[in-house]
């Protein structure tokens, strides 16, 4: 919703908010982490102000996200779990008060919570979410294995890249940007070479690589210009548990591992390597932007200015009262909620298992005093429960309505079991009933584990962990589903369909990943040569969730038959369900080339490229058409780019490398060749073009 105020001049500074998910604030070179690679973010905070005892409201990336934009608690905003609400128009966010008194407004996101379907998007003019395509089927060409266990992102290069070219489009107007960097959410698995460089510490890696994208994002600022004439605040979303509490990753849970986040701010007239020691909230930061600005603070407003400690005089002291909540365990899961309340020294959780913790004495969260002081747990739960009267609007929150799209990935990720999620009241009272999350907190890290192993690679060992869940928990649905993706990618089809019919049976099978898997049981299947069980597997798949995925799979089978016109109409029906199903428009573009109608060919790849930028399959095959036409120079850009977007691509470096020796450039060809032997020693690719390279030399 905007703001009603007139329109008044803009403003001298721009505005900068960097955003890095996951991160907790002791992984970070200026928080005291003598082993952290961060300095990017130190340098902003020996030039500014660190905060170093800044909290978020909620472990999860939408919820918490909104709370940043709106300077409003979870109860008054009405977000509360990942992929289930929307922020709702009636919303006033800072993106939206800025656009009002004049300035540009973009953002680029680099996760699946932040699609603007979820209105974390109102008030900018550019809001680019175009996340790394994730496409499921084997036919679909290289992709990254860890979409099948974790939310899509994208790189921070790519992240960057993004708001690049919108920087520049700006007319000397003063902007708010919002940029956020995905990448130390689960997995772990920084690229080259934070890779090698954190090999033992790989969520670290990830924080280091955000910071040199941050780096180039500030180097480009200051290339430009307007560094000196900006407003830089950093924070993050929420932390990570790394096995704290016995929490490996976040969202369930409410200990300061998930809550403790950095926060830093630099900009004109700021106090430079200054620590304020008293504790702050990711509410404060939307108000503290605006009373910089000299912009008057919404009423509505629930976080309170930080503009006093940031000034060069002496900062007052601050010691702000703070609310935190995770609604999921009952959302996604149906087991109890956990609401939580800082005041002073003393932290207080409410749930099934009430927890109290002396912050002063037992920073760690290791002693629970619920039964030694009883008199300190009543205080603060009685003052848990008046600050949400106070804080909570009539009516409270509501789901919003969940496609069968998002429910599939929620419920494929584990957010989400089966049944959760729909018809639950959120009631703004403390309660005590359902599951506490506390004891299932062992359960969730080995699931976080089982998904972690795949995403490396590591079936076998995935495959051994979800066992062992499905001997203490029988035929839970989402157990199965890492079963059956173990086999999956195991090639022990049989294996993999007896745990997906169980699936069924279970009445699990409406989030659509049972059916998805039938599909891809069904390839393996026909690749391995019961072509007649495969197809049935794939057709019953169409049959009991017709999705473009499915009709693409047949059609692609279809093709590899010769069989075009069956092709042709099973690619339609995919592109009639999902016009941006990328791998069935891509396969009409070949079609349509192969048929000499390269107009309509060239379009329709440049319409996968505009929908889907980091598809590196779609780039690659654009390349091959510009190349059979004769343009070496634009094929070799669109094979370098499938590159840079999928390293271990093997047919676009083989095909880089062709292009090269085609030109006469020798020396980089052999470049290339050793990149890519070092990608994929022993691929027939790697072979091949060690072949060209000797055949050329002789």
């Amino acid at each position: 919703m905007a703001p009603s105020a007139c329109r008044k001049q803009a403003p001298r500074w721009n505005v900068v908010l960097i955003t890095f998910d996951t991160t907790r604030a002791d992984h970070l070179g200026c928080y005291g982490n003598a082993v952290a690679l961060t300095p990017a973010v130190d340098r902003l905070a020996a030039q500014g102000v660190l905060f170093e005892n800044a909290y978020s409201s909620v472990p999860l990336t939408a919820p918490s996200h909104a709370t940043l934009l709106t300077g409003r608690f979870p109860m008054a905003h009405g977000v509360r779990d990942n992929g289930l609400f929307v922020l709702g128009a009636e919303q006033l966010t800072l993106a939206e008060i800025l656009k009002e008194r004049g300035y540009r407004t973009g953002a680029a996101v680099g996760g699946f919570p932040l699609l603007a379907r979820y209105g974390l998007n109102q008030g900018f003019d550019f809001y680019d979410d175009r996340l790394t395509p994730t496409y499921d089927s084997p036919l679909a060409g290289p992709s990254p294995r860890r979409h099948e266990f974790e939310f899509e992102e994208r790189r921070a290069a790519r992240v960057n890249e993004a708001v690049f070219d919108w920087l520049a489009g700006g007319r000397g107007e003063p902007f708010f940007l919002w940029v956020h960097y995905y990448d130390p959410h689960r997995p772990h698995d920084p690229p080259v070479p934070y890779d090698q460089l954190f090999a033992d510490r790989p969520y670290d890696g990830e924080i280091a690589y955000a910071d040199e994208s941050l780096g180039t994002l500030l180097a480009r600022l200051g290339r430009d210009g307007v560094l000196d004439r900006t407003l830089l605040v950093l924070t993050a979303d929420h932390g990570e548990g790394l096995g704290e509490h016995r929490e490996l990753s976040h969202s369930y849970l409410l200990y300061d591992s998930t809550l403790h986040v950095p926060l830093v701010m630099r900009g004109p007239g700021l106090a430079t390597g200054r620590r304020v020691t008293g504790r702050v909230r990711l509410a404060d930061v939307a108000p503290t932007v605006l009373d910089a600005l000299d912009i008057p603070v919404p009423p509505e407003m629930q976080g309170r200015s930080l503009e006093p400690l940031l000034g060069t005089s002496p900062p007052a002291a601050v010691e702000r009262t703070h609310y935190a909540e995770t609604l999921s365990p009952r959302l996604g899961q149906n087991w109890g909620e956990l609401r939580a309340l800082y005041e002073g020294r003393w932290k207080y959780v409410h749930g099934p298992k009430p927890e109290l913790f002396d912050l002063a004495a037992d920073p760690r969260e290791l002693r629970n005093l619920v039964l030694a002081q009883p008199g300190q747990a009543a205080t603060m739960r009685e003052a848990l429960s008046t600050f949400l009267q106070r804080n909570s609007p009539p009516g409270g929150s509501r789901m919003s309505p969940v496609d069968d799209e998002t429910r599939a990935r929620l419920q494929a990720l584990g957010y989400l079991a089966a049944g959760a999620g729909q018809g639950q009241e959120i009631r703004e009272e403390l309660r005590s009933d359902g599951i506490a999350p506390q004891d299932r907190a062992d359960d969730v890290s080995r699931v976080a584990t089982a998904r972690g192993l795949m995403s490396q690679g590591n079936y076998w060992g995935a495959r051994d962990v979800v066992v062992r869940l499905l001997a203490d928990v029988r035929d839970d649905p989402y157990y199965l589903e890492l079963l059956a993706l173990a086999d999956l990618n195991l090639g022990q089809a049989d294996k993999a369909l007896e745990s997906v019919e169980k699936m069924l049976a279970l009445g699990a099978g409406s989030n659509r990943s049972a059916e998805r898997m039938l599909g891809q049981i069904g390839i393996m299947k026909y690749r391995l040569g019961d072509r007649a069980a495969g197809l049935g597997l794939i057709r019953r798949s169409l049959e009991l969730e017709p999705t473009a995925e499915s009709y693409y799979l047949v059609a692609s089978l279809e093709g590899e038959q010769g069989r075009r016109d069956e092709e042709r109409a099973l690619l339609e029906k995919a592109l009639s369900l999902d016009p941006k199903y990328a791998p069935a428009r891509l396969d009409r573009a070949v079609r349509l080339a192969q048929e000499g109608r390269t107009d309509e060919a060239r379009s329709e790849m440049e319409r996968v490229l505009s929908e889907q930028p980091y598809f590196a399959k779609g780039h690659y095959n654009y390349g091959a058409f510009l190349l059979e036409r004769g343009d070496k120079a634009g094929a070799l850009a669109r094979f370098d780019r499938a590159i840079v977007l999928e390293p271990a691509y093997a047919k676009a470096r083989l095909a880089a490398i062709m292009v090269r020796v085609q030109l006469g450039r020798r020396d980089e060809a052999r470049k290339g060749l050793a990149e890519l032997q070092a990608q994929a020693p022993a691929s027939a690719e790697a072979e091949q073009a060690r072949r060209l390279l000797e055949e050329k030399r002789s």
